[in-house]
């Protein structure tokens, strides 16, 4: 087995790291889009709760989710 040098070394662990790196960020970004979702099933149905119940408290949590789904839809485009 040749042995490898310095350059070649630093390489290999360089490339490893930014895959590594690589995977992290897409498993971060499924859990974000899945929040994202979530976040807007969960205003949905707040919204409806409000509608049928009057419910301004209902109301404001929607607008809340719906608020912070944006957020961070915003946050998931800039890490693209």
């Amino acid at each position: 087995m040749r042995r490898l040098r310095t350059g070649e070394l630093h390489k290999r662990v360089t490339k490893r790291a930014l895959e590594t790196e690589l995977v992290d960020l897409k498993s971060k970004r499924k859990r974000l889009e899945a929040h994202i979702t979530e976040l807007v099933k969960s205003a949905d149905i707040e919204a409806e709760r409000a509608e049928s119940s009057s419910d301004f408290t209902a109301l404001a949590k929607s607008n809340a989710m719906r608020r912070s789904a944006k957020e961070k839809e915003t946050n998931l485009r800039k890490m693209t």
